[in-house]
């Protein structure tokens, strides 16, 4: 229970600046930039560089701030149930795309009567582009 003299700041703790499903589509691109960056075979400082930059991508098509987005990680990071709750919908969110991506690929395959490529040649697409799903 807080004190009169902290409840300003017990209140600011408690507060999520963005929904779930704001956080969720960031974070799954974040992931993704990650990913992206790290299966290359470009120098650390490089990839780094390159990871911040797609970060402030991220941030920027879904119109934030990096403070609003720090708070409610910070948030979340405090809340561990909460935090599950969210890497949940996350993992459900990329096992949908993986899906979709899995089901264009073997589509296009059929289409022009070519087998489908083994799944580790399947293009991954990369952080900036739209997944096209945004609720999802």
């Amino acid at each position: 229970m807080c004190l009169a003299l902290l409840i300003p700041a017990c209140q600011e703790q408690e507060e999520i600046h963005l929904s779930r499903e704001v956080m969720r589509d960031v974070l799954v691109e974040f992931h993704i930039a990650d990913g992206y960056t790290e299966r290359m075979s470009k120098p650390l400082n490089y990839r780094n560089a390159l990871r911040e930059d797609l970060y402030r991508e991220v941030l920027a098509k879904h119109q934030l701030d990096e403070n609003t987005f720090r708070d409610t990680y910070d948030y979340y990071t405090a809340h561990p149930y909460e935090m599950d709750t969210l890497y949940q919908m996350i993992i459900e969110k990329l096992e949908v795309q993986l899906t979709g991506e899995k089901n264009l690929k073997l589509e296009q395959s059929a289409q022009v009567g070519q087998k489908p490529a083994p799944e580790e040649e399947v293009p991954q697409k990369a952080p900036w582009q739209d997944f096209g799903d945004a609720d999802n």
